[in-house]
């Protein structure tokens, strides 16, 4: 089946996708989307096997196919054959947030991948996209010697002066049950808990992030997006649900991010 697809929508995703990209060979597609280019939908295994380096191994159900010279349609893999194809071509795999550029007058076959990012990256469960920047994400710390099964368990003893009432939250089961009783006021708080609490969370995250070269590799690869954590559970470390909270667990992970990234560059040179 081939259908025509309505442009209106078409450019409305564009404008999702371009809106905040930087890379500079993007800069032909933003040229063209002004003037008014035209959108075709193709399966990206059925693009793959005319442009037999592009095969990518984990693409989107649908990729977009932006021809100079072709109209909008909406294609079924095994209608692909149906589609003409002609002009500078720009594939985008949205799923992914991958891009392929084909200039006919180089004529390339491939080209790396750039991955384009959002303006912003929403985070809370550990289930959803990008939940390892959760504090219930399950991935051990050590610091001053000690293990803790996750950040959350130490942000949450730190709240405690009295050195058993840190032990039964390090020996919480789950990261929901460290939390339930880190807010357990049965327990003594200690006086200074606001005014450090944000350094204990800083020290959780750096010790997280550094242990962690996957986690490390995730972060980085953010870019200069916006982290937030979206919930409306909580006012102070979340965005309040509704983007009125403070955010502070988004803004020390960026904080975090950028020193990670001084350090990468600083290696980098000296390599």
């Amino acid at each position: 089946m081939v259908e025509e697809v309505d442009d209106e929508a078409l450019r409305a995703l564009a404008e999702q996708l371009f809106g905040y990209a930087k890379a500079p060979e993007l800069g032909w597609i933003e040229a063209r989307l002004g003037e008014q280019m035209r959108w075709r939908w193709v399966s990206c295994a059925g693009f793959s096997e005319l442009w037999g380096e592009l095969a990518w191994s984990d693409p989107g159900e649908l990729v977009y196919v932006v021809s100079s010279v072709a109209g909008a349609y909406r294609c079924a893999p095994e209608d692909l054959s149906e589609l003409p194809f002609g002009g500078d071509l720009v594939v985008l795999d949205p799923a992914r947030r991958r891009v392929g550029l084909f200039d006919a007058s180089s004529k390339l076959a491939s080209v790396e991948l750039p991955r384009l990012l959002p303006s912003k990256i929403t985070f809370y469960s550990v289930a959803d996209d990008y939940g390892e920047f959760s504090n219930f994400a399950a991935y051990p710390i050590t610091i001053d010697g000690e293990r803790w099964s996750t950040s959350e368990h130490y942000f949450q003893a730190q709240k405690f002066e009295d050195a058993s009432a840190r032990a039964r939250v390090q020996r919480a089961k789950t990261p929901m049950i460290a939390a339930r009783l880190g807010r357990d006021r049965s327990a003594r708080l200690r006086r200074d808990w606001e005014s450090i609490k944000r350094d204990v969370m800083r020290r959780a995250l750096r010790a997280k992030f550094e242990q962690h070269d996957d986690l490390r590799g995730l972060l980085l690869s953010t870019g200069d997006a916006t982290l937030i954590e979206h919930t409306e559970n909580d006012c102070y470390w979340g965005d309040c649900g509704d983007g009125t909270g403070q955010n502070w667990l988004g803004r020390l992970l960026m904080e975090l991010r950028e020193g990670l990234r001084g350090e990468t560059d600083s290696s980098e040179d000296r390599g």
